[in-house]
């Protein structure tokens, strides 16, 4: 799975960032798990790779990170923002 190639993520210092649809213009602003969300996406993880390297990363529970993988997941997915 990965973010459609219509997408470019740029991170900034604190950790956020945003995605840019260059076929709309529009653009996402993604908070510090969002992001980190993306960035994995952008390196082709599977879903259950990111529930667990989120996880790790922010040392949440795997049901929490879970959740919130599959919810930001869903709103790509919604977007049609996802080459799966």
């Amino acid at each position: 799975m990965r973010l459609s190639r219509q997408l470019s993520l740029r991170i900034e210092p604190d950790g956020t960032g945003f995605l840019f649809n260059s076929v709309t213009g529009a653009i996402h602003v993604l908070n510090e798990t969002g992001t980190y969300i993306a960035c994995c996406l952008s390196k082709a993880l599977t879903e259950s790779e990111i529930t667990h390297a989120l996880a790790r990363e922010f040392d949440v529970e795997a049901t929490v990170a879970r959740r919130d993988v599959a919810a930001f997941l869903a709103l790509l997915r919604k977007g049609g923002f996802l080459d799966e």
